[in-house]
């Protein structure tokens, strides 16, 4: 979804770290990562949910139920769900205002501001890893990364 709109996607992170600062005293939380984590995972799966994703112990299962099951899992592992809760409930708001919202009005209430648009235009808003130059791939190289050749098919003659 943030792909090749790295700007968009700071931007969603700045909205969430100012809500969760804001909230900070109703979550009792003083990090800042879990929120984050939930609010990002609460939004990957709302880009893609029929995504099939992995769970432990051999559990598959589309990726818009993830947060329900992390709701589930997070207290039988005695960790704290509240951070987690308030990702998703952020999550959920950027959401609605970021895609929800557009596609029922017409109207957009989130922009990204043009600062960071501009930053990451002159550092480079590629979609992917800046200043790191990808090797040119060998025609003989195969799918793994092994140039094994194209081998032959049993009971073939040479």
């Amino acid at each position: 979804y943030f792909a090749a709109r790295q700007a968009d996607y700071m931007f969603m992170l700045l909205f969430g770290a100012v809500l969760f600062y804001l909230t900070g005293s109703i979550t009792k939380s003083v990090r800042l990562a879990p929120h984050l984590v939930g609010m990002v995972l609460y939004v990957a799966c709302q880009t893609d949910p029929e995504r099939i994703v992995r769970f432990p112990f051999g559990l598959r299962f589309p990726a818009k139920y993830l947060p329900f099951v992390l709701f589930i899992a997070l207290p039988l592992l005695e960790y704290n769900t509240m951070p987690f809760i308030a990702g998703y409930l952020v999550g959920h708001l950027y959401w609605f205002l970021e895609d929800i919202l557009p596609h029922r009005t017409g109207q957009r209430l989130l922009h990204t501001p043009h600062f960071l648009i501009r930053w990451f235009a002159v550092h480079g808003d590629q979609g992917g890893v800046t200043g790191v130059r990808q090797q040119p791939r060998d025609a003989n190289i195969g799918e793994y990364g092994h140039a094994w050749g194209p081998g032959h098919t049993l009971g073939e003659e040479r």
